[in-house]
């Protein structure tokens, strides 16, 4: 599992090193054989070839503070401020979103923040499942799966943030196990 977290990041780190070599080879090869080289494709190699090397920095850079590079969601899964205790001591391993989302793919890492504007996470959640349903399906070992007492709970919390809990609305249920902060 530890090496399929980290394929895409080696994808791109070959990706962007094979740049690298092939205009290395351009520049060598053009300097060999073409007079004209210097006036007509120089420069446009050498600001290519800059472009791709600070790309490549940032690139490395943002890896070794844990973002994502190559990932199709948002990097983050936000929750509520009330819930962060929760996650941290266990007693929260599912999250439920108002209709469907395909923000969240199953496999994936994430960070789990309580305000989008943070740049900070308070644990990393590796999604284990992801499931849309019913409002009305979700049942009490569910309701504890997402930190509350019970079903009665959910119910009330539901209400005072959408208004209603209404039975045939879609949500999604995203099942995660923390991994750390």
């Amino acid at each position: 599992m530890e090496l399929a977290k980290h394929r895409n990041k080696i994808i791109l780190l070959v990706i962007q090193n094979a740049a690298l070599l092939t205009i290395g080879a351009i520049l060598v090869i053009g300097f060999w054989y073409h007079s004209n080289f210097y006036n007509i494709y120089f420069p446009i190699l050498v600001l290519g070839g800059a472009v791709i090397i600070v790309l490549m920095i940032i690139t490395i850079s943002l890896m070794r503070k844990g973002h994502d590079i190559i990932d199709g969601s948002k990097g983050f899964i936000l929750l509520d401020p009330g819930d962060k205790e929760k996650v941290l001591d266990g007693l929260k391993t599912q999250a439920m979103f108002r209709g469907q989302t395909d923000d969240y793919k199953k496999g994936r890492t994430y960070h789990a923040k309580v305000n989008i504007t943070s740049k900070k996470h308070f644990a990393k959640l590796y999604v284990k499942a992801v499931k849309i349903s019913k409002l009305g399906e979700v049942k009490e070992h569910g309701a504890i799966k997402m930190g509350y007492k019970d079903m009665k709970e959910l119910k009330a919390d539901w209400k005072t943030r959408f208004g209603s809990f209404e039975k045939d609305q879609d949500v999604t249920i995203v099942d995660f196990e923390i991994l750390g902060e």
